[in-house]
Protein backbone atom coordinates (compact mmCIF):
# COMPACT_ATOMS: atom_id res chain seq x y z
CA UNK A 1 0.00 0.00 0.00
CA UNK A 2 1.32 3.29 -1.13
CA UNK A 3 1.40 6.35 1.18
CA UNK A 4 0.83 9.59 0.04
CA UNK A 5 2.64 12.61 1.50
CA UNK A 6 0.74 15.09 3.29
CA UNK A 7 1.63 19.06 2.90
CA UNK A 8 0.87 20.02 7.09
CA UNK A 9 1.53 23.34 9.21
CA UNK A 10 4.35 21.56 11.44
CA UNK A 11 7.07 22.54 14.21
CA UNK A 12 10.59 21.59 14.11
CA UNK A 13 12.76 21.57 16.08
CA UNK A 14 16.77 21.18 15.48
CA UNK A 15 19.51 20.39 18.45
CA UNK A 16 22.93 20.13 17.74
CA UNK A 17 25.64 19.38 20.37
CA UNK A 18 27.85 22.11 20.94
CA UNK A 19 31.77 20.99 21.19
CA UNK A 20 30.97 17.44 19.71
CA UNK A 21 34.52 17.71 17.69
CA UNK A 22 36.47 18.20 20.92
CA UNK A 23 34.80 15.56 22.77
CA UNK A 24 35.38 13.32 20.20
CA UNK A 25 38.78 13.88 20.19
CA UNK A 26 39.21 12.35 23.78
CA UNK A 27 36.65 9.11 23.30
CA UNK A 28 37.41 6.11 21.25
CA UNK A 29 34.93 5.97 18.42
CA UNK A 30 32.74 3.15 20.54
CA UNK A 31 32.89 5.13 23.66
CA UNK A 32 31.42 8.32 21.87
CA UNK A 33 28.44 6.59 20.71
CA UNK A 34 27.52 4.80 23.60
CA UNK A 35 27.98 8.37 25.10
CA UNK A 36 25.38 10.22 22.40
CA UNK A 37 23.54 7.39 22.76
CA UNK A 38 22.93 8.30 26.71
CA UNK A 39 22.54 11.91 25.89
CA UNK A 40 19.90 10.94 23.49
CA UNK A 41 18.26 9.19 25.33
CA UNK A 42 18.11 12.08 28.05
CA UNK A 43 16.63 13.75 25.48
CA UNK A 44 13.85 11.08 24.64
CA UNK A 45 11.77 11.80 28.08
CA UNK A 46 10.70 15.46 27.28
CA UNK A 47 10.48 15.15 23.81
CA UNK A 48 7.62 12.31 24.11
CA UNK A 49 6.29 14.37 27.35
CA UNK A 50 5.07 17.31 24.33
CA UNK A 51 4.26 14.59 21.84
CA UNK A 52 7.16 15.54 19.79
CA UNK A 53 8.19 12.35 17.34
CA UNK A 54 12.17 12.06 16.35
CA UNK A 55 12.79 12.63 12.79
CA UNK A 56 16.39 11.30 12.78
CA UNK A 57 19.81 11.74 14.38
CA UNK A 58 22.31 12.43 12.14
CA UNK A 59 25.52 11.98 13.99
CA UNK A 60 25.23 14.40 17.34
CA UNK A 61 22.17 16.55 16.28
CA UNK A 62 19.10 15.38 16.75
CA UNK A 63 15.45 16.63 14.46
CA UNK A 64 12.08 16.65 16.32
CA UNK A 65 9.13 17.16 14.47
CA UNK A 66 5.53 18.25 16.07
CA UNK A 67 2.24 17.70 14.45
CA UNK A 68 3.86 15.92 11.32
CA UNK A 69 2.32 12.75 11.90
CA UNK A 70 0.30 12.88 15.07
CA UNK A 71 -1.93 15.50 16.35
CA UNK A 72 -0.56 18.50 18.46
CA UNK A 73 -2.92 21.41 19.12
CA UNK A 74 0.11 23.88 20.20
CA UNK A 75 2.98 22.50 18.53
CA UNK A 76 4.97 25.17 18.32
CA UNK A 77 4.22 25.87 22.06
CA UNK A 78 5.01 22.19 22.62
CA UNK A 79 7.99 22.14 20.75
CA UNK A 80 9.33 25.26 22.87
CA UNK A 81 8.22 23.32 26.09
CA UNK A 82 10.43 20.84 24.87
CA UNK A 83 13.64 22.46 24.17
CA UNK A 84 13.63 24.37 27.84
CA UNK A 85 13.56 21.05 29.61
CA UNK A 86 16.24 19.28 27.09
CA UNK A 87 18.34 22.16 28.41
CA UNK A 88 17.68 21.31 31.73
CA UNK A 89 17.88 17.62 31.18
CA UNK A 90 21.14 17.73 29.48
CA UNK A 91 22.53 20.14 32.05
CA UNK A 92 22.03 17.34 34.80
CA UNK A 93 23.52 14.52 32.47
CA UNK A 94 26.67 16.90 32.30
CA UNK A 95 26.98 17.11 35.73
CA UNK A 96 26.93 13.59 35.91
CA UNK A 97 28.98 12.55 33.00
CA UNK A 98 31.55 15.28 34.51
CA UNK A 99 31.41 16.97 30.37
CA UNK A 100 30.28 20.27 29.14
CA UNK A 101 27.51 19.61 27.00
CA UNK A 102 25.53 22.94 25.17
CA UNK A 103 23.51 22.61 22.69
CA UNK A 104 22.46 24.97 20.13
CA UNK A 105 18.37 24.52 19.42
CA UNK A 106 16.83 26.14 16.28
CA UNK A 107 12.95 26.12 16.44
CA UNK A 108 10.66 26.79 12.86
CA UNK A 109 7.36 26.33 11.76
CA UNK A 110 5.32 26.09 8.88
CA UNK A 111 4.13 23.71 6.27
CA UNK A 112 6.57 20.83 4.90
CA UNK A 113 5.45 17.41 3.04
CA UNK A 114 5.08 14.74 5.62
CA UNK A 115 5.61 11.03 4.47
CA UNK A 116 7.87 8.29 3.19
CA UNK A 117 10.73 9.31 1.24
CA UNK A 118 13.95 7.20 -0.04
CA UNK A 119 13.96 3.90 -2.11
CA UNK A 120 11.48 1.01 -3.03
CA UNK A 121 13.29 -1.20 0.14
CA UNK A 122 13.94 1.95 2.44
CA UNK A 123 11.49 4.59 3.10
CA UNK A 124 11.12 6.05 6.30
CA UNK A 125 8.26 8.73 6.72
CA UNK A 126 9.99 12.06 7.53
CA UNK A 127 9.29 15.57 6.54
CA UNK A 128 10.14 17.97 3.77
CA UNK A 129 10.40 21.55 3.74
CA UNK A 130 12.16 24.91 3.86
CA UNK A 131 10.92 24.69 7.44
CA UNK A 132 13.32 21.72 8.34
CA UNK A 133 16.25 24.04 7.11
CA UNK A 134 15.37 26.82 8.85
CA UNK A 135 15.53 24.89 11.97
CA UNK A 136 18.83 24.31 10.96
CA UNK A 137 19.89 27.37 10.28
CA UNK A 138 18.83 28.71 13.93
CA UNK A 139 20.58 25.75 15.53
CA UNK A 140 23.47 26.81 13.88
CA UNK A 141 23.16 30.48 14.90
CA UNK A 142 22.79 28.89 18.53
CA UNK A 143 25.64 26.77 18.56
CA UNK A 144 27.99 30.09 17.59
CA UNK A 145 27.10 30.94 21.07
CA UNK A 146 29.11 28.35 22.68
CA UNK A 147 26.39 28.05 25.25
CA UNK A 148 23.25 25.93 25.29
CA UNK A 149 20.98 28.51 23.42
CA UNK A 150 17.41 28.52 21.67
CA UNK A 151 16.47 30.54 18.65
CA UNK A 152 13.01 30.22 16.97
CA UNK A 153 11.34 32.30 13.99
CA UNK A 154 8.69 34.27 13.77
CA UNK A 155 5.77 32.14 13.52
CA UNK A 156 6.85 29.83 16.44
CA UNK A 157 7.07 33.44 18.38
CA UNK A 158 4.27 35.01 17.46
CA UNK A 159 2.26 31.92 18.62
CA UNK A 160 3.78 31.51 21.57
CA UNK A 161 4.30 35.44 22.66
CA UNK A 162 2.31 34.76 25.38
CA UNK A 163 3.96 31.57 27.24
CA UNK A 164 7.42 32.67 26.83
CA UNK A 165 10.19 35.42 27.64
CA UNK A 166 12.03 36.57 24.32
CA UNK A 167 14.42 38.79 23.01
CA UNK A 168 14.57 40.01 19.26
CA UNK A 169 17.64 38.87 17.71
CA UNK A 170 16.69 39.70 13.98
CA UNK A 171 13.54 40.60 12.06
CA UNK A 172 12.39 37.28 11.98
CA UNK A 173 14.97 35.50 15.00
CA UNK A 174 14.08 35.30 18.76
CA UNK A 175 15.95 33.98 20.87
CA UNK A 176 13.87 32.26 24.11
CA UNK A 177 15.02 33.94 27.70
CA UNK A 178 15.41 30.38 29.11
CA UNK A 179 14.13 29.94 32.93
CA UNK A 180 16.76 28.94 35.30
CA UNK A 181 15.72 25.26 36.79
CA UNK A 182 17.65 24.57 40.08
Amino acid sequence: MEVIPEVKDITVLYADFIGFNKLAKIFEPNDMMAFLNRLFQVMEAPINEFQGVIDKIVGDAIIVTFNAFEPVAQHQEDAVKTAIKIIDAVKAFSQEEEHKIELGIGIASGQASCGPVGTSTYHPPTVVGQVVGKAYQLSEKGCKQNLSTLYVDANVFHETISSFEYQQIEEDIFKVNIPLFP
